[in-house]
């Protein structure tokens, strides 16, 4: 076992990191609709779990390291997740004690802001073609929010991270 707090940083990279192999994994081309946004799920549960830790910079630094990586347009995600994580600041308090459920549909409706985000700036950049299979991300990823609530917290309790 850690120490309490000690690792508390380097241990929460460490799930960033693999959210971040996910979602740059190849897949084939079917079933790039349905890849669910890895880093985003992760990065809101520590923002849930650990608002005083996981914050704006994180926010910020994820996503342009995100950005780097898929060779996204440098800072749409960092933009994304920074208004992400601005919301979660302002309520966590309240979507925390919500019942699974409630949080998964209050993660569905951030995924969809998230979605739009990215599509409006890709969008402004060069001319996009709208196809509603943008939508299965956004499924997925609400459809695996409770495992992933729920792998994190055995994480978090194992480790003793505050």
């Amino acid at each position: 076992m850690f120490p309490k707090n000690k690792h508390k940083h380097s241990l929460i990279l460490i799930t960033v990191l693999i959210a971040l192999m996910l979602d740059i994994l190849p897949l084939p081309r079917v079933m790039i609709w349905i890849r669910p946004h890895w880093v985003f799920l992760v990065f809101v549960y520590w923002t849930l779990a650990l608002p005083e830790v996981v914050g704006l910079a994180y926010a910020f630094f994820i996503g342009v390291f995100f950005d780097l990586l898929s060779g996204a347009l440098l800072g749409e995600h960092a933009f994304a997740f920074v208004v992400i994580s601005y919301i979660l600041l302002k309520t966590y308090k309240l979507v925390r004690v919500y019942p699974l459920f409630q949080q998964t549909l209050v993660v569905a409706l951030l995924l969809v802001l998230y979605q739009v985000i990215l599509l409006t700036i890709q969008g402004t950049v060069h001319p996009l073609m709208y196809t509603p299979l943008y939508g299965l991300t956004v499924l997925t990823s609400t459809l695996l929010w409770p495992l992933i609530f729920m792998v994190l917290r055995d994480y978090r309790l194992r480790f003793q991270i505050n």
